[in-house]
């Protein structure tokens, strides 16, 4: 059995259509549009990035300012209580017993007294 002619021809060539062309690559104008596009996005990102952190460092700006207040308060509390706190030392060294429960209730909590030092007299 021999094939039909039709299956051994070969298909003729056709010379290719106009839609099975491929276009050049982008012209200049595309390429420079492209390029103004990419530019303009990355400007616009920054731009959002900078009022962004702009606006986070005045946010913690104003936090900080409203909280000085309450921490030169806190220093002065600190402060008196720390004068206090030696003075009861002192008082608990000389043998007040009052003082030295409260000395002794004080280091329980964690709260550490500086002593003051005295200062010795050279004969």
């Amino acid at each position: 059995m021999n094939p039909p002619d039709s299956l051994l021809s070969r298909p003729e060539q056709q010379p290719p259509t106009e839609a099975a062309h491929v276009p050049e690559r982008g012209s200049e104008s595309q390429r420079s549009l492209a390029l103004y596009l990419l530019a303009v996005a990355l400007l616009g990102g920054l731009l959002t990035t900078t009022s962004d952190y702009l606006q986070r460092y005045l946010t913690l700006e104003t936090a900080f300012d409203s909280q000085q207040p309450s921490v030169e308060q806190a220093t002065k509390v600190r402060k008196q209580f720390d004068t206090l706190a030696k003075g009861v030392a002192q008082l608990a060294n000389g043998g007040n017993r009052n003082a030295e429960k409260l000395v002794a209730y004080l280091s329980s909590q964690g709260v550490k007294i500086e002593q003051q030092k005295q200062k010795r007299k050279r004969p």
